[in-house]
């Protein structure tokens, strides 16, 4: 399990100081870089953190979880994503979690 969900659990926190409130869930994606060879891309793991999370009192937003078709090709020597492809779903999971939080902003 990644850290930073794996600490709030066994530290013994509330799901409230990691995540907010039931009035002030949290939105939470992920970008799922398993090998486009891996048939199912670590699905079932994904679907247990996204239960996980969910327990915790975070808003998984769908929209933000996204599994682009990455390959060691894709980035640069310095660590950047260079895929066209990756850029754009990428881009597209941060659109998903600004509109999720703009949508919640009242007026």
């Amino acid at each position: 399990m990644p850290k930073g969900v794996s600490l709030p659990i066994d530290g013994g926190l509330s799901s409230s100081d990691v995540f907010g409130t039931a009035r002030a869930r949290r939105p939470v994606g992920w970008v799922n870089v398993a090998s486009l060879a891996a048939p199912t891309g670590g699905a079932g793991a994904h679907g247990e953190l996204a239960t996980v999370l969910g327990y915790l009192g975070a808003d998984v937003i769908a929209g933000a979880c996204v599994r682009p078709p990455m390959r060691r090709g894709d980035v640069d020597p310095d660590g950047l994503v260079t895929s066209a492809a990756v850029l754009d779903q990428l881009r597209t999971a941060l659109r998903a979690l600004r509109d999720h939080v703009t949508a919640a902003v009242p007026d």
